[in-house]
């Protein structure tokens, strides 16, 4: 396990779990979103997209924050570093019918699921002193 070599604030704490708060709504977001695709049952995919693109837009406002946090751990530097190049794999949106759309949302939320666990991991030892 990694470990928290320094001592952090209060606020960098309170930060840092906002922050994984907030990774987890925005998985939950994913899911929701993919299976509005598969079922009639999931019906608000327009504000939940809307969602998710204000979470995404909070969680890159929040870095310069957590660089500066983070900044005696250069792997949690690093993962932060990371959220963008997931983002750019995947630009543009492609347009089209549904389906592609689809799609997208599936190979989105592998990408940014694969990029969570990272920047948990490093997180964990923050979030358990």
């Amino acid at each position: 396990m990694i470990s928290a070599s320094n001592a952090i604030t209060q606020s960098d704490y309170e930060l840092f779990l906002s922050y994984n708060e907030l990774l987890n709504t925005i998985e939950e977001c994913f899911y929701y979103l993919i299976k509005s695709y598969e079922s009639m049952e999931y019906t608000n995919r327009e504000q939940i997209m809307d969602d998710l693109m204000d979470a995404f837009i909070q969680v890159d406002a929040v870095h310069s924050s957590m660089m500066h946090a983070a900044r005696s751990n250069s792997q949690l530097q690093k993962s932060i570093l990371l959220f963008d190049d997931m983002l750019e794999e995947l630009r543009p949106a492609p347009e089209g019918g549904s389906h592609l759309f689809h799609a997208y949302l599936k190979r989105l939320s592998q990408l940014y699921t694969a990029w969570k666990r990272d920047i948990q991991t490093c997180l964990l030892p923050y979030l358990l002193h």
